[in-house]
């Protein structure tokens, strides 16, 4: 089976979930026996990159003449990458035609449903995140634009996949596709950047670079933004280091905006107890943060909603026991008090937010319990590598690919 995968990036140079989705699905199906070709675009160095039986196509986005003074809109920019898209692909389906198209969310949806038109070839959409209702939970209005491209592809899509089967009640409840079925196929990690243990010489002398031998790592990873909880994170950790002097925070991620870097300098400003037991690291690439998993001894998602969660995911990989909130994807990846704790939300008018003192309270707990911390976090690995492992994702994504072909 020959899959076109079209993506708006290939690896998390962009915005991260979608880009390590691609990037990791890509790796599985082509382990399953399929033949894979991704096009997407990049920031960096275009070109065509041939991995065992993928081939990778990167294309730079058009940059349209704004010299009369107006601002291009995000929808607009991304409109004249799908006719770019369409153009660039067009050309390889003419040479090599693939049994199945697949994009991801409304931002390749418009090229992949012309190329599905004009070749008649079946395709599969996977939404991982709709920008209503879900950014209104922070505080912050959706793009009008966006909101009706979504609509567009809910209107359009006949193969719709969630990623957790909280977005596919979202998904049904804000649009009512037209799609009848919605399957819900969770992501897949390769396990295996996560699971290699560092040798003790190694693994000592990283930890060292971040605290001293008798104190406990908590590592954060992601962007920093509302969405990530990063006020409540913030709020959480002043708890966390009066009540244990012992405790560091590793941040390992950027924020969006300067704003939002200057907001989260300005509070560790404020409170030197966590100016001093807070290390912000900025983004790394995910081999780098591997080995900080090797090194914590909890990891800490505080997001307001996460469609999915790959950094739980990770983090159990590692054998790292997870602190998350009870919200979206991460309520289906996390098992409390077997994995790991979930931490309630509060909401109010309408906005949502984690509840910092217990999300300090279960912190502390498991700061301060090493056993239940170890149980869960061996736990945690059993079933990152049993239910979230590239052969049960390419098998399900392979269903789905059938499903689309025979009903076309």
């Amino acid at each position: 089976m020959r899959v076109l995968l079209l993506s708006p990036e290939y690896t998390p140079e962009l915005s991260g979930g979608v880009g390590t989705c691609v990037q990791e699905l890509a790796d599985a199906l082509c382990q399953s026996g399929l033949v894979v070709t991704v096009v997407a675009c990049t920031y960096r160095r275009a070109g065509i990159f041939e991995e065992a039986s993928k081939t990778i196509h990167l294309i730079e986005p058009i940059h349209q003449d704004t010299r009369d003074g107006g601002q291009q809109s995000i929808v607009a920019g991304i409109a004249a990458f799908n006719r770019s898209l369409t153009s660039y692909t067009r050309a390889l389906i003419a040479q090599c035609r693939p049994d199945v198209i697949h994009c991801q969310n409304w931002v390749t949806f418009s090229a992949a449903f012309e190329l599905s038109r004009e070749f008649d070839i079946p395709l599969v959409t996977t939404v991982h995140y709709v920008a209503e209702p879900i950014e209104r939970w922070w505080g912050q209005t959706p793009d009008p634009e966006i909101v009706e491209q979504e609509k567009a592809m809910f209107r359009d899509a006949t193969n719709l996949v969630s990623v957790s089967a909280s977005m596919r009640d979202l998904i049904r409840e804000t649009y009512h596709p037209r799609a009848t079925q919605l399957p819900v196929v969770h992501n897949g990690i390769n396990a295996r950047r996560f699971l290699s243990p560092m040798r003790p010489a190694e693994r000592a002398k990283l930890r060292l670079t971040l605290a001293a031998p008798d104190e406990k790592l908590v590592l954060f990873s992601g962007r920093l933004n509302p969405q990530k909880g990063i006020s409540a994170l913030m709020d959480a950790a002043t708890i966390v280091l009066r009540e244990n002097p012992k405790a560091r925070l590793i941040i390992a991620g950027e924020a969006d905006s300067k704003e939002g870097s200057m907001c989260l300098r300005e509070k560790l400003e404020r409170n030197p107890a966590c100016k001093s037991g807070i290390r912000l690291l900025g983004k790394l690439p995910r081999k780098q943060l591997a080995l900080l998993y090797q090194v914590a001894d909890l990891a800490v998602i505080p997001s307001v909603y996460e469609p999915f969660g790959y950094a739980a995911i990770e983090a159990m990989s590692a054998g790292v026991p997870v602190v998350a909130a009870a919200t979206g994807g991460l309520a289906e990846i996390v098992q409390h008090e077997q994995t790991g704790l979930l931490v309630p939300l509060c909401v109010n008018e309408g906005l949502r937010s984690v509840d910092s003192a217990k999300l300090a309270s279960a912190l502390l707990a498991l700061l301060s319990d090493d056993s239940s911390a170890r149980q869960f976090g061996n736990a945690g690995r059993e079933r990152a590598l049993q239910d979230f492992s590239f052969s049960k994702w390419a098998d399900s994504m392979r269903q789905v690919y059938c499903q689309a072909i025979h009903r076309a």
